[in-house]
């Protein structure tokens, strides 16, 4: 049986629809799902102090969300190191407190990013030895730049 070039195209584009329509269906669920509006800290520091800095396992918490990649047990002089964490359901913020210790006292560094506000909270509180200064930018997903240095 031969069909008309015009059927032809017509049956083509309408194969060409049904194959849209549900490779979308199949992508809804996914959107559904996805975390609408979450937040997240991505925490990078830097030690450029002479000492290294031993995490202190009993002070860390993370009072709202999860680990993205948790804080590592030391850092070392000059070295680098980076964690984070995000919310963990919709419409929820992160918070954290990471405490390293030298032989100078601890090192302090605490976020808060909240779901229902821009007031992001982020610090980071040295021994008088030490300095740390915090850099950061961001709306859902906040980058956070601490650097540790000799006074």
């Amino acid at each position: 049986m031969t069909m008309s070039p015009f059927r032809s195209r017509l049956i083509r584009g309408a194969g060409a629809a049904a194959f849209v329509a549900v490779g979308t269906i199949g992508a809804l669920p996914g959107i559904a799902h996805a975390d609408q509006g979450g937040r997240k800290v991505l925490a990078y520091v830097t030690n450029e102090s002479p000492v290294q800095l031993k995490l202190v396992g009993s002070q860390l918490e993370l009072d709202e969300g999860e680990w993205t990649k948790r804080p590592p047990a030391k850092i070392k002089k000059n070295g680098k190191a980076s964690f984070g964490s995000r919310s963990d359901g919709h419409q929820s913020g992160t918070e954290a407190t990471v405490v390293y210790r030298t032989k100078y006292g601890d090192v302090e560094i605490y976020w808060n990013h909240p779901w229902d506000t821009d007031d992001d909270e982020i610090t980071c509180e040295a021994p008088d030895e030490l300095t740390c200064d915090v850099h950061y930018s961001g709306t859902a997903t906040v980058k956070a730049y601490f650097t540790v240095a000799k006074e």
